[in-house]
């Protein structure tokens, strides 16, 4: 479970980068404007619309790494 305060950590190719959750929020899909997936499926945000149990990780503003759990079915 992902929980405020709990570190992420992933490893790929002996490089390790982590990340502490410092806020949680919930959205559901195009039909919510605050959503990542709002403008519908774009290359940028491609990994929202696949299986569940996915992770997808990006650059908000600039400035700021966030993460979004795919928690609906593929599509």
């Amino acid at each position: 479970m992902w929980t405020i305060g709990k570190v992420l950590v992933h490893e790929l190719r002996g490089r390790r980068t982590a990340g502490v959750i410092v806020e949680a929020e919930a959205y559901i899909g195009e039909d919510d404007p605050a959503c990542h997936a709002a403008p519908g499926p774009t290359r940028r945000n491609a990994p929202l619309y696949g299986p569940p149990a996915r992770a997808h990780v990006y650059l908000n503003y600039g400035m700021h790494w966030l993460v979004n759990a795919v928690t609906e079915a593929k599509g």
